[in-house]
């Protein structure tokens, strides 16, 4: 094999093996990503960035889901802020898809830090 063969294929294994890597958890990761999974509907994955009691919220959120409301959410403009309280929990401000002020908590649970999501 050439060279310029060897270093292709290395360059390439080397960018296959970094999307491999997690990036680290953080409360403004955790919340971005578990409103953009409620924002297009993607229950499981929801659920994935929620502690276990919020888990079962959502399952019954989405068995309430409507044709309209679901319309709603694909519009939202996702914006957040978070507040750091104390080394294991953050505050997460965000409007939600009416344009009403809402918040929840962001907990580190084994390292990882879960949405805690309530009605």
């Amino acid at each position: 094999m050439k060279p310029v063969s060897l270093i292709i294929i290395s360059i390439i294994l080397s960018f296959l093996f970094m999307g491999c890597i997690q990036t680290e958890s953080t409360p403004e990761s955790t919340a971005i990503n578990f409103l953009s999974a409620l924002k297009n509907q993607k229950w499981n994955t929801a659920k994935r960035y929620s502690t276990e009691d919020s888990g079962e919220i959502i399952d019954i959120l989405a068995n309430m889901m409507t044709e309209e409301y679901s319309e709603k959410l694909k519009v939202w403009k996702i914006k957040v802020a978070v507040k750091e309280m104390d080394e294991s929990t953050s505050l997460c401000s965000y409007m939600d898809q009416d344009g009403v002020d809402m918040e929840f908590l962001i907990k580190k649970i084994n390292d990882k830090w879960k949405v805690e999501y309530r009605f």
